[in-house]
């Protein structure tokens, strides 16, 4: 027979357990925010859902290039309605506010208010907004009400990839830049060379993936082209940054190998020529 204390016990349990899942849909937001309050009811996407912002200018049009590519549909609005609609807004440096990159997210039945100081900071209330979106029915989506202030913990966030020791291609690096900023994450860090081989063309030195990029075991993997440009232009719309690691950042025999055939080779023609 089970004991009064054990079914009291059994019933706390169960309650809890209900509660957590209940705030599952708000609170699955990566990286945990600073601060987060659920509220009542859900934010209905429809065919009609209106956005407005007060960006300007470039950052602007990054924005809007950006949710064009999103499976969430808006229609612009010049004005700021009052209900069914996102507002992406730029406003004065605050206590809540106190880094370019923090936000303020606050999800009502009627509207959806996303604040920054930045457009970096409107970006990573997008990404919490996209995060925190659950397919309703037929092509609609819903979020949870709820009310986010968030700022990053620390100012470099970042992912690298180690192109020169496994080569990837440009639709690989461009899938990993879009998970990038799904995370917040603002800085890219591509390992160009190494001793397996020199990744990104300099055309005032042609010989660097003509000759440095070749491999016995690996054959011809080449280098990154005029691919490098297109990832800078991607980052710079996803509010991330690039760092090339190539010899000349990190001056050492390793790093240096993929190339230094390529100088002695040279070397050693200069000498013949002469003598």
């Amino acid at each position: 027979m089970i004991k009064p204390t054990m079914r009291i016990c059994t019933f706390l349990l169960a309650a809890g357990l209900m509660i957590a899942t209940a705030g599952m849909k708000a609170q699955s937001v990566i990286p945990i925010p600073l601060r987060m309050e659920q509220g009542s009811g859900t934010f209905q996407f429809s065919g009609e859902t209106l956005l407005y912002t007060n960006l300007k200018g470039k950052e602007k049009k990054m924005m809007m290039d950006y949710l064009e590519t999103l499976p969430i549909h808006f229609k612009s609005s010049k004005k700021q309605a009052k209900e069914n609609v996102v507002s992406l807004l730029i406003t004065k440096d605050n206590s809540q506010l106190p880094s370019p990159e923090s936000y303020t997210l606050e999800v009502t039945p009627r509207k959806i208010t996303v604040q920054a100081t930045s457009g970096a900071g409107l970006f990573y209330g997008v990404q919490t907004l996209l995060q925190m979106a659950q397919p309703a029915m037929g092509d609609t989506w819903s979020v949870q009400a709820t009310t986010i202030q968030d700022s990053p913990r620390f100012e470099y966030r970042g992912l690298m990839l180690d192109v020169s020791r496994h080569f990837r291609s440009k639709e690989f690096v461009k899938k990993q830049i879009d998970a990038l900023a799904y995370y917040k994450l603002n800085r890219l860090h591509l390992h160009l060379t190494d001793a397996a081989g020199w990744r990104i063309e300099i055309k005032k030195y042609p010989l660097l993936t003509e000759f440095a990029a070749w491999r016995k075991l690996t054959g011809k993997n080449g280098g990154m082209k005029g691919d490098v440009n297109i990832v800078v232009s991607m980052l710079r719309g996803l509010q991330a940054a690039i760092i090339h690691r190539m010899i000349f950042v990190n001056w050492s025999i390793m790093h240096a190998s993929a190339m230094l055939p390529l100088f002695l080779r040279s070397k050693c023609r200069l000498i013949q020529k002469r003598f």
